[in-house]
């Protein structure tokens, strides 16, 4: 089956190498921008049109991403040349680097860059700023000022503080103007990426400010108040914070269990303070070690221990600050969200974590639980119905919230005291509307059938009800489902997967045996289910509705 990242990346390609400009790519995490960018470099290596590739990067781990993700394209760009090394290595296409390292040196990196024809990745470009005191920025633009080409690369094509990014170009709205891409929403349609879940949880906080005592729950907390109000839930030895862990880890759990067995989790902390103890809170809770991460470690290199995370079977992994873009783990899969961080760019990075797919049969929905407080739970409905439009209107907002948000969050004379549980406010996910009433019904069955059901979201269980037939009671909305564009292959898949959970609903209401079941629906065509057509497999639920209808 043909991957379906390639029909973006193919078309991204092409525009590139027919454009002789700046090419800027926009596109969602785990899109495959990387992929997109080593194969415009091979193509360009392949015509003699470059002799060498430099890829800049935000960090020292994706150096090492980066480096290993070229070798698969067969281009060799080392990863661990330092600024004054003089020549890259004479066997190598190129070099992976920082952009602290460019502006540490730019014009050493100019003269390598201009000393034979070069293409230039600038990865998540939006890292840079294009004004005189951004040492990024004009790194950058006095290093690669006359190399052969640029490509950049950005899932977030705008900055905070509203300065504009280097070789980017901008519409006379002061958009940036991108080349090629692909929105979220159109990933998700085209199982490029995972549809992702948000859990948004209420609770109450207290603190004082000097002799004023205050307390808010987090869904009404304002603006001014929000900085403290998420300093006194995230306090480890308050309710709140691991209240939200138990549930996490309950809903790993669960993925373990019904589609992903190694799945991961995530824990976003605050600073190492909260991370080391956020480890020994979730260590208690999940029964095993828990991997921290931070840039300033002591001991182990960061790198190393995302890696180890990534390539083993532990179930969670504390950071700070460290596994937020480009970061690839695709068996991530549950998030607590516990950053003092809320713009729409980091957002978007951290939530990126849980929507790579791991290979074409990935079923899986990431599921991040994050504190009620505006503008997260906003933004966690813009993101399932993101578009370069929405991108464009929320940069202007974005750049204006910057600065008093910062100032918030470094206010120190404002003392946390107590928090509450945490109390589930809403689930978020984009599509046809799933009410309380229906969440409450599907819970009811959960429970009164157990068994395989106990695997199933209470979300999918009442979509599922709907399909059956069940009449939908009305309420207020609080879960929507992902409005997707399905092959016939996920057509097929997802028809499958609901003859499976009806059956097993027949099965314990009936008495009757699985097996004798199957054989029943098997007679609809001759086929069994795995190798039944569309239609067979509409026919076997039409069957099986009708059963559950007479019993």
């Amino acid at each position: 089956m043909t991957d379906p990242r390639s029909i973006w990346q193919s078309d991204a390609v092409s525009k590139f190498l027919n454009s002789a400009h700046d090419f800027l790519v926009t596109a969602c995490p785990g899109a495959g921008k990387t992929r997109m960018a080593l194969q415009a470099g091979q193509r360009m290596l392949e015509a003699n049109r470059v002799e060498q590739i430099i890829v800049v990067v935000p960090t020292n781990q994706l150096r090492r991403q980066w480096s290993q993700a070229a070798a698969s394209f067969g281009i060799d760009l080392t990863a661990t040349h330092r600024n004054g090394d003089g020549r890259l290595p004479a066997d190598a296409d190129g070099a992976v680097i920082t952009y602290a390292q460019v502006a540490a040196a730019d014009n050493y990196w100019r003269r390598l860059a201009t000393a034979k024809p070069t293409l230039v990745v600038l990865d998540e470009i939006h890292h840079a700023a294009d004004t005189e005191h951004a040492k990024w920025g004009s790194g950058i633009k006095v290093a690669f000022e006359y190399c052969t080409r640029r490509l950049l690369l950005s899932g977030t094509p705008f900055r905070s503080d509203g300065q504009p990014i280097p070789f980017v170009t901008y519409d006379a709205d002061g958009i940036s103007v991108s080349h090629h891409g692909l929105a979220y929403g159109r990933a998700v349609g085209e199982s490029i990426v995972r549809p992702i879940r948000f859990e948004v949880m209420d609770g109450r906080a207290e603190w004082a400010d000097g002799f004023e005592r205050s307390s808010s729950s987090l869904l009404d907390v304002s603006e001014k108040e929000r900085a403290i109000a998420l300093s006194t839930v995230y306090r480890p030895d308050q309710p709140w914070i691991a209240d939200v862990m138990r549930r996490a880890d309950i809903e790993l759990s669960r993925v373990r269990e019904s589609s992903m067995s190694d799945a991961g989790g995530l824990v976003l902390a605050p600073d190492k303070n909260h991370a080391d103890q956020y480890a020994q809170l979730m260590a208690r809770i999940c029964g095993e070690s828990v991997p921290v991460v931070y840039s300033d470690m002591d001991n182990d290199h960061p790198g190393e221990v995302i890696d180890a995370y990534a390539n083993g079977n532990a179930r969670w992994l504390v950071a700070v600050d460290m596994v937020a873009e480009g970061v690839d783990i695709p068996r991530l899969a549950v998030g607590v969200w516990a950053s003092r961080k809320t713009t729409e760019m980091w957002f978007r990075q951290v939530c990126g974590r849980f929507t790579r797919m791991r290979g074409e049969q990935d079923d899986v929905v990431g599921t991040v639980f994050i504190p009620g407080v505006t503008p997260l739970p906003d933004l966690a409905r813009a993101i399932e119905q993101e578009s370069d439009a929405a991108l464009a209107e929320q940069a202007e907002e974005l750049s204006r919230q910057g600065e008093s948000e910062r100032r918030e969050i470094q206010l120190k004379i404002v003392e946390p005291l107590r928090a509450s549980q945490a109390i589930h406010a809403e689930s978020v996910l984009s599509g046809d509307v799933v009410t309380d009433a229906e969440l409450a019904r599907a819970l009811e069955l959960q429970r009164m059938v157990g068994g395989s059901l106990n695997k199933a979201h209470h979300a999918d269980i009442a979509r599922l009800m709907r399909l059956l037939g069940e009449e939908a009671p009305a309420a207020t909305a609080t879960v929507t489902m992902p409005e997707t564009r399905q092959t016939g292959d996920q057509r097929r898949m997802v028809l499958r997967r609901q003859i499976n959970k009806a059956v097993g609903i027949y099965v314990q209401r009936s008495g009757i045996e699985h097996k004798r079941a199957y054989i029943q629906l098997n007679k609809v065509d001759g086929c069994n289910l795995q190798t039944a057509d569309t239609a067979g497999l509409e026919k076997r639920l039409e069957v099986v509705t009708g059963w559950l209808e007479a019993l």
